[in-house]
């Protein structure tokens, strides 16, 4: 009986233990790694996120493309039969087709820099290509070979390399990420001194509105 209450007393008097932290899709707890959670949740997760990313990015990469060729293909055409007398006197027919070509030529410019900006065909490629590194070390872990024949190390070696590929693939985003904006803010700087044209001018108009605001010197 005495034992059971300097148990229940010893329980009592402990810190609380963290909370579980989750990590894209799995727990990391305070105690021993658990290698059958790892691979239920983290690869799991990690599969299914680059699975629906891929999918997503291949859809619209091939709708925006097939709209951008079936739009650019109208554009020509639609000019030719509003400039000729195919619809006879101009009218209301006339500027409906007038309407619709500037309608495709709109939306051609708006999916060409839709598709440069967003690389939608990159990401498809990439996240693709990231799924089919994990299931290949999955599928060689599973069956021990390669690197993995070795039992005392294979999970320590699985981890590393699907935590390797999984950073090479932040630093590719990361550095697509930097790329982007650095090519925006110099197509946007025309004047080639290293500032975007519209930072220099919002700069230029801080510097006048300060001059303008100083109180006149005292004699």
């Amino acid at each position: 009986m005495a034992d059971t209450q300097n148990t229940q007393t010893n329980a009592t008097n402990l810190p609380p233990q963290p909370p579980k932290e989750e990590v894209h899709g799995w727990y990391i707890a305070s105690e021993s790694f658990n290698m059958k959670e790892y691979l239920d949740k983290r690869i799991k997760g990690q599969l299914q996120y680059f699975n629906s990313k891929s999918s997503a990015e291949k859809n619209k990469y091939f709708n925006y493309q097939w709209t951008l060729i079936i739009c650019s293909s109208l554009t020509p055409i639609l000019v030719s039969v509003s400039e000729s007398n195919l619809l006879g006197e101009k009218g209301l027919l006339h500027n409906m087709v007038y309407f619709v070509t500037l309608t495709t030529s709109f939306v051609v410019s708006v999916l060409a820099a839709a598709l440069k900006t967003f690389k939608y065909q990159e990401n498809w490629t990439i996240t693709r290509a990231v799924c089919e590194m994990i299931n290949r070390e999955k599928f060689l872990y599973e069956a021990g070979v390669g690197e993995y024949a070795n039992g005392k190390r294979r999970d320590a070696i699985f981890v590393e390399r699907i935590e390797g590929l999984l950073a090479r693939e932040q630093n590719q985003w990361l550095n697509a990420s930097t790329n982007t904006e650095k090519q925006a803010n110099k197509d946007e700087d025309k004047d080639g001194d290293g500032i975007p044209d519209s930072k220099q001018k919002k700069k230029e108009e801080t510097v006048a509105n300060s001059e303008t605001e100083q109180p006149p010197a005292e004699q």
